[in-house]
Order: C-alpha cells, then sequence, then structure tokens
C-alpha cells in the first residue's frame, strides 16, 4: 500500500533537523491528507497513530495550517480511526 510505505519514510528519516524538517511535514501533510481521502485505511496499519505522533508541525507555517484544520475537522466529525 502507497500510503503504508510513505508514512514509513516519516517514521524512518532524521525527521525535524534543518535539512529534512520540510520534506518531513510535507510528507505528514500528505499522509493526513491520504488519511482525509481514504477512510478505509486499515487501522492495523498504524498510519492515522503515525500521523498523530507527527503534529504539531512547527517548520513548515503552510502545512502547518493545513495539517492542524485537518486534525481539528476529525475531532470535530467524532472520526474514530
Amino acid at each position: 500500500m502507497t500510503v503504508w510505505r510513505g508514512s514509513r519514510s516519516i517514521h524512518e528519516c532524521v525527521c525535524r533537523d534543518d535539512a529534512n524538517g520540510h520534506a518531513t511535514e510535507n510528507a505528514v501533510s500528505a499522509l493526513g491528507k491520504a488519511l482525509q481521502h481514504t477512510p478505509n485505511v486499515p487501522e492495523s496499519l498504524g498510519v492515522a497513530d503515525l500521523w498523530l505522533q507527527s503534529l504539531p508541525l512547527t517548520v513548515d507555517a503552510e502545512e502547518a495550517k493545513i495539517a492542524h484544520k485537518q486534525l481539528v475537522g476529525l475531532v470535530q466529525n467524532s472520526d474514530q480511526r
């Protein structure tokens, strides 16, 4: 599953250092978008958990606004993932 492969790269990288911060946060944001538009991602993959553990985004202000808005939307809609 493509979403899972991408999420593994978030977990394995040296995430928030100067060289990788923007790329990592873009990947986290993309993961959130995939979750938002693919409601049937199996919970056993842990993708939603990884996304939540990767928040808050602090390096890329533009992606931070998007990801944090997604989080608020999921909470407001009582998404159980």
